[in-house]
């Protein structure tokens, strides 16, 4: 009989194990995978740091012409060799420490019987206090959380979040399968994929793409908006294809906005060149600080624009400059997916400003109204912003 039996041998469920081992407490901890759990071993400490790498060759393709030249390439194979640094002795170091603190380890999953008792691989456990810290299992699951990270490794393996999931796929077949993922209101997600291009997707989008590309081209299908930085490879263009347009690059950061919701899709060019085809077979080509945006009815318009205002969400902002209260309220409630209504004599307000994604949308709205002589009301699941009296 034990005291305490922990499920789940995780960053959680390893401090209370520590915390109630006592010379008078028995306790046994279970887990069904990795020792130290999925976080330390395959996903967000490990993901953090690809991630981090990925972000600094972004911001360096940014900053090229304003005092940074050349280019930046990845050592994908050093950079994964010196993550397995890390975890590979993880596990190991984390099932000697809880030999070392009396602690019984059990290998296995586990499951209440109908007397109440805990089965695990044939074998029943009693205790007088059952504690489940399971945290994230490696497989596919509702991604939970404002922000979500995947991330291709060469042998097929995704990292989710937290969650590693291995894609059973004959090689053969792997160009002609494709994954999609969905992004949904009030959250973001970015993806990297094995040749370095990673994309940042925003609320209420989603991304067509190949379990693997092919040998000549990379082609991906976007819904919704998503910032981009494309490595460089001269012989796989790059395409990103939308309903309207089809934008072909070599290597270079831009943003994309194409919901289908929309009649106007847009494409920002951050650095590097690219080239737009609409549906119309109107083509052009873009340079840094270009905004082309497109409608079947009015063809192509290109300006020149700040475009940190166009790419600020994909870390968790949104930025305007005497923006009138309405357009800020559209792109809140496309977001949030909440409809919100405008008094009249608000909509033409114009405000400047940041807005913090990562809260709630009833946060975000009264950081707002603070800077305007509103109040809000919610009814039937509609956001009514009206004059204050």
């Amino acid at each position: 009989m034990f005291d305490y039996i922990i499920i789940g041998a995780g960053p959680g469920g390893l401090g209370l194990a520590y915390r109630l081992k006592t010379k008078d407490n028995k306790i046994g901890i279970i887990e069904n995978d990795k020792w130290g759990g999925t976080c330390p071993n395959y996903g967000c400490d490990p993901t953090k740091m690809m991630m981090a790498v990925v972000e600094a060759k972004s911001r360096v393709e940014q900053l090229k012409g304003q005092g940074i030249s050349g280019e930046l390439n990845i050592d994908w194979k050093g950079l994964k060799s010196r993550k397995l640094n890390i975890t590979d002795p993880y596990e190991k170091s984390t099932f000697t420490g809880l030999k070392n603190a009396g602690i019984e380890t059990i290998y296995g999953s586990a499951a209440f019987n109908d007397q109440g008792k805990l089965e695990v691989e044939g074998k029943t456990y009693q205790a007088k206090t059952y504690i489940i810290a399971t945290g994230s299992r490696p497989r596919l699951l509702d991604i939970d959380g404002k922000e979500s990270q995947l991330q291709y490794d060469h042998q097929g393996k995704i990292n989710v979040n937290s969650q590693t999931i291995i894609q059973e796929t004959d090689d053969k077949e792997k160009t002609n399968i494709y994954n999609q993922l969905i992004v949904p209101a009030g959250k973001r997600s970015s993806i990297t994929f094995t040749d370095g291009t990673c994309i940042w997707l925003s609320a209420n989008s989603r991304i067509v793409y190949p379990v693997e590309f092919k040998q000549h081209k990379r082609e991906i299908y976007i819904e919704g908006e998503a910032f981009l930085s494309v490595s460089h490879d001269p012989n796989r263009p790059f395409i990103v294809k939308t309903s309207q347009m089809d934008i072909q690059v070599l290597g270079t950061t831009f943003n994309v906005s194409a919901y289908e919701n929309k009649q106007t899709q847009s494409v920002v060019l951050v650095s590097g060149k690219i080239k737009v085809k609409t549906s119309k077979n109107e083509s052009k080509t873009l340079s840094p600080n270009n905004l082309l945006s497109y409608n079947e009815q009015e063809g192509i318009h290109i300006q020149s624009v700040d475009v940190q205002k166009y790419i600020a969400w994909k870390d968790g902002f949104y930025l305007f400059q005497t923006e009138k209260l309405k357009d800020i309220a559209t792109k809140l409630s496309d977001y949030y997916g909440k409809k919100i209504m405008i008094d009249s004599p608000l909509k033409t307000i114009t405000c400047s400003g940041k807005l913090d994604l990562k809260e709630d949308l009833d946060e975000v709205l009264q950081t707002l109204i603070r800077t305007v002589p509103a109040r809000i009301e919610k009814s039937d699941g509609i956001i009514h912003i009206y004059v204050k009296h």
